[in-house]
């Protein structure tokens, strides 16, 4: 069984780690390069939990650690959201109908 810090839920339910993962979203980075504002520990920290999750992997080039995003883990997280898409749409087609049965469609203001 997969402990907490080896889940990928866990991994990305941090700000920094989602902020870390949408970084090198655009290509590798080593440490040093990440725009988070956290101690040099404190990232150490998140990047190990991303590593346990199979979410980044690292590898050294000269003295540098640099990380590259896999994104392959976060298909099941996705799947399960998606699940909820046509709910939210639902949700959101409702609310858009009702205001404009109570307060007009904004196309009527314009014209």
């Amino acid at each position: 069984m997969k402990s907490q810090e080896d889940n990928v839920y866990f991994a990305i339910a941090h700000p920094y780690r989602r902020e870390i993962l949408q970084y090198l979203a655009h290509g590798d980075s080593n440490a040093m390069e990440l725009p988070i504002d956290a101690s040099p520990s404190v990232l150490s920290q998140h990047l190990n939990v991303l590593k346990k999750a199979k979410l980044v992997r690292e590898y050294r080039q000269g003295r540098n650690r640099v990380y590259s995003l896999t994104p392959e883990p976060l298909a099941e997280p996705f799947e399960w959201l998606s699940k909820y898409e046509q709910f939210w749409n639902q949700q959101l087609h409702s609310l858009e109908s009702y205001l404009e049965e109570k307060h007009g469609s904004k196309k009527d203001e314009t014209d």
